[in-house]
């Protein structure tokens, strides 16, 4: 029995459009009205996650930047956070300027880059459309004035080099003690402290809810959700995921321009409405 239900964000829940679709919209508070709680876990910034648990009316834990943070969206506590080291940070500062390529790290409310880059953007430019004051981005001419005061870093991250530099900047940085380095979109990669993943988020959110993992569901598309969707008792792959992705999924969705999320709570979760009685 499925006791609580977690989902990727982009290519999971939300569509192109970087909307969540009606069909998974009514999927997801039929479950809620069960009493079924239902999770966002992202390696979204978090300020980028708090408008859509608005939306969706979430009053418990959301995650952001992998698992780096869980908040509690109704009350703003901190559930948990593991921030990088401030030595480490620098040093992986000094690889990406040795090569002169863009890259990004977060704090739970800002993005921070030396230079423009795709990430960046895009988030400048979601946080315009959606007229979002609480997701911020910063441009700095020495990021490594803010690395440790004021600034505790969540999450780096940096898009695919078109120039074959993403090979040698992910040998660079595995070099270092103490990261975790995972694609987190097709053209996005995300380095966090060692131990920060989506599964130990997972086992985090069992401890919460004084649930065993498996009576999680988890949903996902891409290579850091692959440790959630092994962790959870029900690890459901989108039909858009890579194959090596559907591989360790206990099952696998329809696309999730398809609305994947609401076929699975309607496969594990909704068609089991008289467990919930």
């Amino acid at each position: 029995m499925i006791k609580l239900v977690v989902s990727d964000m982009d290519g999971t829940l939300l569509g192109k459009d970087s909307k969540i679709s009606p069909v998974n919209e009514k999927a997801i508070h039929a479950i809620q009205q069960m009493g079924v709680p239902f999770v966002l876990c992202t390696g979204r910034i978090y300020s980028a996650v708090e408008p859509y648990a608005d939306y969706l009316g979430l009053t418990g834990p959301v995650i952001g930047c992998n698992g780096a943070i869980i908040k509690n969206h109704g009350t703003g506590d901190i559930l948990f956070s593991n921030a990088m080291k401030d030595d480490v940070v620098k040093a992986v500062v000094d690889i990406f300027r040795k090569h002169d390529h863009y890259f990004h790290f977060y704090d739970e409310n800002t993005v921070y880059a030396e230079k423009r880059g795709p990430l960046f953007d895009y988030i400048e430019m979601m946080a315009e459309k959606m007229g979002d004051t609480r997701i911020k981005t910063k441009l700095v001419p020495d990021v490594k004035m803010l690395i440790g005061n004021p600034v505790q870093v969540l999450k780096m991250g940096f898009n695919f080099s078109e120039s074959g530099l993403t090979d040698e900047i992910v040998k660079e940085v595995s070099a270092i003690k103490g990261l975790t380095i995972v694609q987190s979109a097709p053209k996005l990669m995300d380095i966090m402290n060692s131990g920060v993943s989506k599964g130990e988020a997972i086992k985090s959110l069992a401890k919460l809810f004084d649930i065993k993992t498996d009576e999680i569901m988890a949903m996902g598309d891409n290579d850091n959700d692959i440790e959630m969707l092994k962790t959870a008792g029900i690890g459901v792959a989108m039909g858009n995921a890579g194959d090596h992705v559907k591989a360790i999924a206990d099952d696998v969705a329809v696309h999730h321009e398809e609305d994947g999320v609401a076929w699975a709570l309607e496969k594990y979760v909704l068609s089991q409405k008289e467990l919930y009685k």
